[in-house]
């Protein structure tokens, strides 16, 4: 049972660890989208309210500027302290020469900045994580000055932030939503599959074909593929019968005819041999497991027995064919050797019956038969040469 578990274990680890992905992903690349779109909102909105403010106190500049007035452009420019991220503010000039000025840290309140010139006004721009927004001051239809707003990021760093916390916070919540579909996936999917998986493992193992996957309760695929598997043992399992069945019969039959007989495995390796087999060899059945069998072979006709009964297990065809085989005493004498496929209904070969006759004495009777033809024949050539020669004999004789 132990590799059961493992089984369900590894089935339950994989769709475990698939759900956890899927839902990572799908949560991460939806907050990356909103994340991207609350940054570029955010920062769009940056942009917007610097550019307002630095309208505001242009517009409430003009009048200092006007009339040289740089006390009530501070005055203009200390608004900004409501303002947390503001680092600083200036008013230039329409020569570029600044005129007043706001620090968030009074630090070095004489600081005179570079302003751009002024064709490039408006204009916004990042430089040392710092916004800068450069707004031009309209008198008339004429530029007398430009505000000049430097902000820090820290509003977009604290959002971007409090953004990351949420999306760890849903992304735990995700995977903990996952781990939980995955436990439950377990009693649907896993432990039928492992259930499966455990009677194929000990069918492989006891070659036990009566066993039977548990049956699902309802009709998914999973239901379709244990029923497809039972059907599946059931026609093996009565092959099986049915085969063994064969061998039974075969056993018996061979345990009572004179023939050597034996049954091979499909590649080849015999496992059983009849009883006449080891009274003429004088073997053991430890002996001549598997391909014991060439040593009782003649070693001159060996090879050629071997690459027929190959030839015959590649093509699973029938062969016949006659080689000697050594007795227990050490003489040979020679068998008739035939050898048939047992096939399943697949045409599928699960088993090779092979049978071996004693034809030595044939073999003599027949080359004796060969030989007293031979001198007959001799014979009667000899007599018919001899009646040739005597006939002309006779012809003179007779004058």
């Amino acid at each position: 049972m132990r590799t059961s578990f493992n089984i369900r274990d590894s089935i339950s680890r994989k769709l475990t660890a698939v759900n956890m992905l899927v839902s990572g992903a799908a949560v991460l690349l939806a907050c990356a989208a909103f994340f991207t779109y609350d940054l570029s909102n955010a920062r769009r909105e940056l942009v917007d309210d610097l550019s307002i403010q630095a309208q505001i106190i242009g517009y409430n500049s003009i009048s200092p500027l006007v009339f040289n007035d740089p006390q009530s452009a501070e005055k203009t420019l200390a608004a900004l302290q409501a303002s947390p991220h503001i680092v600083y503010a200036g008013i230039y000039n329409a020569k570029g020469q600044f005129f007043a000025g706001y620090w968030r840290n009074a630090k070095n309140p004489k600081a005179r900045l570079p302003l751009p010139s002024s064709d490039s006004l408006p204009n916004q721009w990042i430089k040392e994580r710092q916004f800068v927004q450069v707004q031009p001051i309209i008198f008339d239809g004429k530029p007398v000055g430009a505000v000049y707003i430097r902000s820090d990021l820290q509003g977009l760093i604290d959002r971007m932030k409090s953004y990351l916390i949420i999306l760890a916070v849903i992304l735990v919540i995700s995977l903990c939503a996952a781990l939980l579909v995955s436990q439950m996936s377990q009693r649907v999917i896993s432990q039928p599959i492992g259930r499966l998986a455990e009677t194929a493992r000990l069918i492989s193992r006891d070659r036990n074909y009566s066993l039977r996957a548990p049956p699902q309760g309802n009709r998914d695929e999973i239901a379709v593929l244990i029923g497809a598997f039972n059907e599946m043992l059931a026609e093996i399992q009565k092959r099986d019968t049915t085969l063994a069945e064969s061998e039974r019969q075969f056993r018996t039959l061979a345990d009572s005819v004179p023939q050597l007989a034996w049954m091979a495995e499909p590649d080849g390796a015999i496992t059983w041999y009849n009883r006449r087999w080891y009274d003429y060899t004088g073997t053991t059945p430890e002996q001549m497991q598997g391909w014991g069998w060439q040593s009782v072979q003649d070693p001159k006709v060996l090879p050629d027995v071997l690459v027929k009964w190959r030839n015959a297990i590649d093509t699973a065809q029938p062969v016949e064919m006659v080689f000697p085989l050594r007795a227990k005493d050490g003489s040979f004498r020679d068998f008739l050797t035939i050898v048939v496929p047992v096939r399943d209904a697949f045409g599928k070969v699960v088993r090779w019956f092979g049978t071996n006759t004693d034809i030595t004495e044939q073999l003599r009777s027949e080359e004796a038969l060969r030989r007293t033809e031979k001198l007959a024949a001799t014979g009667r050539l000899a007599a018919s040469i001899a009646h040739e020669i005597n006939n002309p004999l006779e012809a003179v004789t007779n004058l």
